[in-house]
This record gives C-alpha cells, structure tokens and sequence, in this order.
C-alpha cells in the first residue's frame, strides 16, 4: 500500500520529495549480462541469478513483481516464460524452448524492472 496520497499540483516541496522517494524505492531496475543455460529440446530451464551474477539485482524484493527483457539476438524458438524474485536481492527467470532441437543461447545483455505494490 502507498504511503503518499496521489500527487498534487498544490503540493508543498516536502511532499513532492516524500513522493518522489517512495516511487525510487518501490522500482528497481537495471541491465546485466547473462549467458543463459542449453535448453533443451520442447522444455523449459529455470536459472536464478543473485548478486554474485548481477550486483543490479540488489535491492530486489521477494514477491516484487518483475519484467524481464531479452536480447533482440535471443535464438529463434526460445521464449522467456516469466521471470519472478522468490527471494531477497534474486532474480529466476524461466526459458522455453519450442524447438525439436536443443539451444545454447549466446551471452546477452537482458533487462529487468521490479515493482514493489
């Protein structure tokens, strides 16, 4: 639940800053570098990536809701299957593989954005 009501055009500097600081808190976002598992052919693969993988992934929050953005080079027949934070400063994202044939998905730059509601 937000603490600030809706913003105002009336609102004091104070209140505009108490805003803005709860909105820096409730989004997290960045990019990393990742080279995915081979997924196999007709399955999925989940990997969790934590801090050690990808220090822009402290801050998130278990149960944050989490989007998550491949590289425009992803190899036809992969798909990103979701992406959620089971716990604490990690990020587990899930790939499927819609192929008869098993990939290796190159390294990558991905993206991601968190939202605490």
């Amino acid at each position: 639940m937000w603490t600030s009501p809706k913003p105002q055009d009336r609102w004091s500097d104070r209140e505009t800053f108490s805003f803005l600081r709860e909105i820096h808190t409730r989004f997290k976002h960045g990019s990393f570098t990742w080279n995915p598992p081979s997924v196999g052919a007709n399955t999925t693969v989940d990997t969790t990536l934590t801090t050690s993988d990808a220090a822009v992934l402290e801050g998130l929050r278990a149960g944050m809701a989490v989007t998550v953005t491949p590289p425009s080079t992803l190899d036809t027949g992969l798909t990103v299957g979701g992406a959620w934070v089971a716990t604490d400063d990690t990020l587990t994202i899930r790939l499927g593989n819609l192929t008869a044939g098993a990939i290796n998905p190159a390294s990558g730059t991905w993206v991601f954005m968190g939202v605490i509601v």
